[in-house]
């Protein structure tokens, strides 16, 4: 069991509903565990995060936690602490909830700390680096990517270049899709849900021009569009994925996005308001 630390009620709740506090999302979706922002350290609900994360959460002989998202191995934790890796780190107890400090966490489990004052948010997100890191094609067994044709009216391209000039001749945005097509389960719900579906398709074909940006992990790419892609993601600082980027020919940004519940129509609704930023 964790050692309870009780917070006077008045000061919990000024703490875990702070009046200028940015939103925090984990992973592109709105974080909606418990939290506690004390100063500069913000606590988060430890199960929550876990999930979010889609990591393993191990209650350990001893009354502490590990959390890995690869299997782990039962040792012996201290109440109060939580291993990730060989490092430990405090869980404190507020409400019954276990909670840990993102700011101490998140190198541990490779993710990144972004504030996007633009949008008000504080976007917590894997880095890159760590999750497009494959190695060699023979080694891995990938499987060749075909040379992709070029992308019928309202299609996806795959060259900022030519997105880039298709935005100038029509006027038309670039709605960029950050993804990891063979392996990241948020971008697989995206395209079904919303990408494939006729609707979007329609709205697609009125409103934006379509720049597929893929970090897949078993098929192969050309040198050229991983350079490409990897280059983009440094300039528009995505971190995660699927990250959805809207920008002006010229890069400006107009609006980030991601996965989103609600299909079609509410994804597209809100994807016009980042629109409407011109």
């Amino acid at each position: 069991m964790f050692t309870r630390r009780i917070l006077p009620l008045g000061l919990f709740v000024a703490l875990i509903l702070p009046a200028a506090a940015d939103q925090l999302y984990v992973r592109n979706r709105p974080f909606k565990g418990a939290i506690v922002r004390e100063g500069k350290v913000t606590w988060v609900e430890l199960q929550t995060l876990a999930n979010v994360l889609e990591a393993k959460l191990v209650p350990a002989e001893g009354g502490g936690f590990q959390l890995s998202r690869e299997s782990v191995e039962a040792a012996p934790v201290q109440a109060g602490k939580v291993a990730i890796g060989e490092k430990l780190v405090e869980a404190r107890d507020v409400n019954g909830q276990a909670m840990v400090a993102l700011e101490e966490v998140s190198p541990l489990l490779g993710l990144k700390i972004t504030p996007n004052r633009s949008m008000g948010t504080v976007d917590v997100n894997f880095v890159s680096g760590a999750q497009t890191a494959p190695g060699p094609v023979a080694e891995q067994g990938i499987r060749p990517r075909p040379t992709p044709a070029p992308a019928a009216a309202g299609g996806w391209l795959t060259s900022y270049n030519d997105a880039v000039a298709q935005s100038k001749a029509s006027g038309k945005p670039i709605l960029m899709d950050f993804t990891g097509s063979d392996w990241c389960g948020w971008c697989k719900k995206l395209k079904a849900e919303v990408f494939e579906t006729n609707e979007f398709k329609q709205w697609a074909g009125s409103n934006v021009v379509l720049l597929e940006l893929d970090f897949p992990r078993r098929t192969a790419q050309s040198p050229a569009i991983k350079k490409q892609n990897e280059e983009l993601a440094q300039k528009f600082g995505v971190s995660g994925y699927p990250t959805i980027i809207f920008a002006t020919s010229a890069g400006k940004v107009l609006g980030q996005y991601g996965y989103d519940e609600g299909g079609p129509a509410n994804w597209t609704r809100k994807a016009s308001g980042y629109l409407k930023k011109r």
